[in-house]
Order: C-alpha cells, then structure tokens, then sequence
C-alpha cells in the first residue's frame, strides 16, 4: 500500500488530505471533523471555509472524496434533490446539515450516503448517551465520478469503543498496480560436461588447488570448514564446467506453440438500457489474448472507436479501460439518442472474431406542451375532449382518471353510458356533459421509465342557478330558535343572500345567522337562523342565488305554532257558596283556575275526577233519562291515532244523552292532553286504518264534537245544581 499512496497532507486538528494512486484516476480523500451542532457560526464558517480551500488544492482529474464526522443531519426535502438522495435517516435538515448542503452544493458533490437504502441500524452511524441515533457521519463525491461508490453503510459488529459505528465506502474504482521486482534467475550449472573425461580431470585438478592445507583447516570449526569446501566447489564449477546456456532454437519452439493459441471470448457482451444522460459501459471479456489486440467498433455505422488502449473518435464522452489482458472496458459518458445501437468488440485474428451489444437510450415520458389541453370550461350538455400527448422512449402510453376517484362517464352514439375508473388513450371525449362531471381530471403518462408523469386538467360546467327548497313551510314555537335552509347548485359559484318578505336583506346580526357551506364544486347550503322567533318574524323569506348566467330565487314560509295546548277548564261549582233567598232567585257562584302554569293544561284524570264529581257526587239527585251516565271509557288505543290523540270515549244517557267517538285528530285546544304539537296537514285521502276515506281534518268529527263536548259537560254541571235550589 504504501507504494500506492502519493502523500499526505494535514491541514489542522480537523482536517487532513491523503493521495492514493488510482489504476485509471488517482484518489483525493479529505478526511474531516466538523464542529458540532452547539458551536458558533463563526467556528462553522471557518471550518468550511478551510474546506474549500483543501478541496481546491486537490488535482482537477482525481476522484475527490470527503468523508468522516460532519455533525450534520441531513433529510429528504425536494429543493435539495440535486445533492441528496432519497434514503437519508432523517425527515429534516438541522442546522448543521445546511452548511454541508450548502457546500456540497457549490463544488458539485453529491452527499452519498444519503442514496443507498439500507435498514436503520445500517444508516444510523452514532448513537448518543441517551440512547438515540442518528446519521451524522457522511460521505461525498464529485458529480464526475458520482457511480464510482457502489454503496454506504454502517457495521456495528466492528468493536471501535466510540459512540460511532464504522462506516464502510464501496468504490467502484481499482488501485494502480503495484511495481514488481524482476529477478533475474541464476542458470545452473551444467554439470553434464563432467561425463567427458577431460572435463572431470580439469574439474578434479582444480579443485585440489582450491582446497586448503591440512594445517589450515585444524583451527577451524567444523562449519567453517564447511562453508570454504562449498565455496571451493562453487567457484571451481564456474571456471571448469560453466552455466546453462538457453538454446535459441528451444525458445523459438515454444514461442511458436503460444502462439497457435489464438484469442476467444470468455463470455458474451452484455446489452444495456439507459437513462438518457446516465453513463453506459460495455465490457469485453477476452482469453489468451497474447500480442493481438482489441478494437470497438458501432455496429451500424462501421465506425472505430478505439483500438487497445487508445481512443481513435473524436466523440470526447468516449474512454477505454482494462483490468487486465481479459477485461477490456468501453465508456460512453451522458448517454444521447444518438448513442443509441449496437457496439462490437474485435480481435485481429485471422478470420477476425468480434461479438456485439446493443445500448439501448430510454428516455422518461413527458407532456408536449402544444399539443395538451389546458383547463376547459364548457356549457352544461355540450361535448368536450381533453387532449394530452406525450413524448419518450419507449412511446408513452397515456392514461385518464378522475382527481377525487370517481368513475369516468363515457357515452356512445346510442347514448348509452359506460362507467369506467380510467380511460387510456391520448384523447379523453365527453358527450352531453352534466354538472356530476365537473372536476379535475388526471392525465398519466408512462412507459416504464421513471419517472412517470401526470398533468392535472380542471373541467368546469357552467350552468344556471338551480334552489331546491327541502321545506317551504316551517314552523316553530315563539322564543324558539328557528332554521331555515336552501339547496343551491350553480356554476360558476353564485352570490347567494337571503331577503324578507319587506324586501330587506338579511345579514348576520344579534338576530339572524346567515351561513353558506360549500358541498362541491357546485352545490351550496344557505341557512338562515332566527333567533328567539316572535310574531313580528313570522312572514317569508327568500333565498336568492346569482351568478353570472341568470338569477333564481326561492320562497319559505315561517309561521308560528302554538305552544302548549291549553286546557278549557269547565267550571266548578261551590255547593257551599250556593246563595238562598227565598225572595230571589238562586245564584250559583262559579271559580276558575289561577294562572298556574300546573293547572293550565289538563289530563285525562282531570276529566275523570270532573265527570265523578258531575255524576257520582250527586247520585240521589240524577233521575234516570235527566242526566245521562257514563260508560264504555276506553282503555286501548289505535297504533293509527294521532300520538297527542288520547283514547275514545262515549257518554250515553236518555233523552239528553250523547254519543262521542273517539277520535284521531284532536286540535290544538285540547282539553285532555299536556303535550304541544303542530298543526297536522290537511288531508284528504285515506284516513284510517280501513282504508275508507274519512274526512279532512277542517271537516273531521272530531274537530266539531271537541267543543260541543265541553259545552254539553258544562251546561249539564249547571243544570244539576240548580235542580237542588227551591223554586218560589
């Protein structure tokens, strides 16, 4: 490693620079630490500031790399796509993080570890005190060389005894090779000459000079002695018997059969389909390709790109590269349309072998502004269509769906209609409009390229006013409060305002709420509330909705409902406060209830307790035929009656006796009942459980004998007290 390395270069206690030898781009690494969160901004501003300084140092081609502790969160907010990808820990940008956008930014760099998409145990890269994480260390690259890091990512497995995890960088990029040391091979000796007799002779001569006395070798140590008969013999080879020599006509034999192996492919091409814009690689991979030599070609156009390592188009987003005599590589950088074909890789063999793949330039689909509609607005039953054509590669295909998920109303020259939740096909056409298909409509154009596109059209149908009033008659208790509503549907949005009967419009005050709800793009609610509702209130009210095609208005009619029905008490007699005089006639002196509110209204028991009183109170003076009893009181009633109607009864005597049926609609004075109710409708059709026609209530029985019923009561009470008076 240490031949790889070029230098390195400290900065301060935050920042140093390291130089590593690349294979085809050398290697500039910044290694930083920057201050934290809670320091000054000045601290910050110096620290980047010595940032761009190390990076400006860095030589123009080499792949320039940031990394280490940033102390900056960074998140995924669209304004910063162009620097950061999609995949970053955090939602948001803190402080920190928008100095480090702000350069990487301004030098072109992409934040990279904010574009792999891992696990969060594989994306936090700290771990606080208390015990939360965050990805705080990062790693950024020129724009250049943005795909020569495969990937980011954390391994907590690795024990550094620091709250942050080690952080391990892909690179796509190779180390130079190192420089090997060529030893050359000491030949041997060749000691087959020693079979010839006077070669061995030499040999044994020669050697018997080289060794040493006898008086020598005994004050010598026995390895000693060893090493200077090895060197005696060594050297007593070399001048006698000599080296090895290569034979000439040997090499060129085996030179020969190397080269009969001639070059193949180990593998095929393998095709590619890019991006517009992106890069594209073709790799060749070639065994035993000996001395020949590799060329790219474009299949259609016979054009030569490159031959071995040098680039012969004068296209400059083309480069070659090697791995190795079996890899060879061809570079095509910003891919266009214009790239798009079949590249061959060539060996100069004899036939000439070659093997092709095809790039395929895929563009992402967009809208031709010209030939797309815009927003529509038409009459209500008229046709429209709605247009949208889009380019890319592959065609796009395009397809129609409503913005709020409702179906789409398609009709055809029958006028039948067809409900479908999308549409596909560049036009979109609608026949007899109506206003339920106003709304924003979703153009989506795709071919399989990301990303796809939408275009959104606002469809508006204009159309007259319409008022559907839910009730034009209301009623209501007086110092109640009271609501009043109107249905609008209009379009374009109408001005809509409420106005009484005396031709005052109404807004809203300590005695009237006006609201207006919007339901739709064309429906509205007005509602008028009238507050503490008195008799000057009654009277009507128009709703009036305007817009620009017309005026409509409708009429509600408030009237007043009576409260509790009050009960029509009969009279009660005094036997003790009866008045004798024998000179005049008697008087019976007659008390009506106090204002009590308990003793307005009556009950059935009241009628009860004053019909005991009228009739069993005075026994001995009822003559049979005078006054009529009373029987057949009812105990059950019809699941047809009026739910304020009470149970019938019927009075039944002699002479003067009557006959009551019960009835179903009892008016609002109603002597048997507490509860209020409104005024029933007038009717006129089938009345009753039979199923006969009955009479109307204006006309009913029931409405004619209530009175009489009273008045009959109250004359009989009188006529039976005066009976005990004497007469003169």
């Amino acid at each position: 490693m240490r031949k790889r390395v070029i230098g390195w270069w400290p900065n301060n206690e935050r920042m140093c620079r390291l130089r590593i030898r690349g294979r085809f781009f050398n290697l500039s690494i910044i290694n930083v630490h920057s201050p934290d969160l809670g320091s000054t901004d000045d601290d910050k501003d110096r620290f980047y500031t010595q940032l761009e300084r190390e990076y400006d140092r860095c030589p123009q081609h080499d792949v320039k790399i940031v990394i280490g502790d940033l102390n900056a969160q960074v998140g995924r907010e669209e304004v910063f796509k162009s620097t950061i990808g999609s995949f970053s820990a955090h939602q948001l940008t803190n402080h920190n993080g928008f100095w480090l956008v702000n350069f990487a930014f301004s030098k072109h760099m992409a934040i990279r570890s904010t574009y792999f998409q891992h696990a969060p145990r594989f994306s936090y890269t700290c771990r606080s005190p208390q015990q939360t994480y965050s990805q705080i260390d990062h790693v950024l690259i020129d724009g250049k060389h943005f795909s020569d890091i495969i990937d980011v990512r954390t391994y907590r497995g690795a024990n550094v005894d620091l709250d942050h995890f080690l952080v391990i960088v892909q690179l796509r990029q190779k180390l130079c090779v190192a420089n090997k040391l060529r030893f050359q091979p000491t030949p041997r000796l060749n000691i087959d000459r020693l079979r010839q007799a006077d070669v061995a002779r030499d040999f044994a001569n020669a050697l018997g000079e080289a060794l040493p006395e006898d008086s020598i070798t005994e004050a010598m140590s026995l390895n000693d002695h060893r090493r200077m008969v090895e060197q005696a013999i060594s050297n007593t080879a070399k001048r006698t018997i000599g080296r090895v020599t290569l034979n000439i006509n040997l090499l060129s034999n085996v030179v020969s059969d190397v080269c009969s192996f001639q070059p193949d492919f180990a593998e095929p091409i393998l095709n590619n389909s890019i991006a517009i814009g992106r890069d594209a690689t073709f790799t060749c991979h070639v065994r035993h390709l000996g001395g020949y030599r590799v060329g790219w070609l474009k299949a259609d156009t016979k054009a030569i790109q490159a031959i071995h390592e040098h680039v012969i188009t004068h296209n400059s987003r083309v480069t070659v590269s090697h791995a190795d005599q079996n890899t060879w590589n061809l570079h095509i950088k910003s891919v266009t349309e214009e790239d798009r074909g079949g590249y061959m890789c060539q060996l100069n063999t004899d036939p000439m072998k070659s093997q092709i793949g095809y790039l395929d330039v895929v563009i992402p689909p967009d809208f031709i502004s010209e030939d797309t509609s815009s927003d529509v607005i038409v009459p209500e039953g008229s046709s429209v269509k709605l247009t949208c054509r889009a380019k890319g590669y592959p065609e796009p295909i395009v397809t129609w769906r409503r913005e709020d998920g409702t179906d789409i109303i398609l009709k055809d020259a029958t006028g039948s209609k067809q409900l479908v939740t999308s549409y596909r096909g560049e036009v979109l056409k609608l026949t007899k409009i109506s206003r339920s298909e106003m709304g924003s409509y979703l153009c989506i154009a795709s071919n399989g390229v990301p990303p796809s596109v939408s275009k959104r059209i606002s469809l508006s149908i204009h159309f007259h006013p319409v008022i559907q009033v839910p009730n034009q008659l209301v009623g209501a208790p007086l110092g109640t409060d009271v609501t009043i509503e109107c249905q609008i549907e209009a379009s374009p949005k109408s001005i809509n305002y409420w106005v009484k009967d005396t031709g005052e419009m109404i807004v809203t005050s300590p005695k009237y709420q006006v609201q207006d709800a919007t339901k739709s793009l064309y429906e509205a609610k007005m509602s008028l509330t009238v507050r503490s509702f008195q008799k000057e209130d009654v009277g009507s009210y128009r709703c009036i909705a305007k817009n620009s095609l017309g005026e409509v208005d409708s009429s509600i009619r408030l009237y007043e409902i009576p409260g509790r029905s009050r009960k029509i008490y009969t009279p009660k007699v005094n036997q003790n406060e009866v008045i004798k005089d024998s000179n005049k006639q008697g008087k019976v002196k007659v008390s009506f209830p106090s204002d009590d509110e308990e003793h307005q209204y009556g009950s059935a028991e009241d009628v009860d307790d004053l019909l005991e009183t009228a009739v069993g109170g005075n026994a001995n003076q009822n003559q049979q035929g005078r006054i009529g009893s009373i029987k057949n009181v009812g105990t059950s009633r019809s699941p047809h009656d009026h739910p304020n109607s009470v149970n019938g009864f019927s009075v039944n005597g002699g002479s003067t006796g009557l006959n009551v049926h019960g009835n179903k609609h009892i008016p609002s004075l109603d002597i048997v009942t507490r509860k209020p109710f409104a005024i029933p409708t007038v009717r006129t059709g089938v009345d009753g459980p039979d199923g006969n026609h009955g009479p109307s209530y204006s006309n009913s029985n029931a409405a004619k004998l209530n009175i009489s019923l009273v008045y009959y009561m109250f004359i009989t009470l009188l006529t039976l007290h005066l009976s005990t008076l004497p007469l003169h």
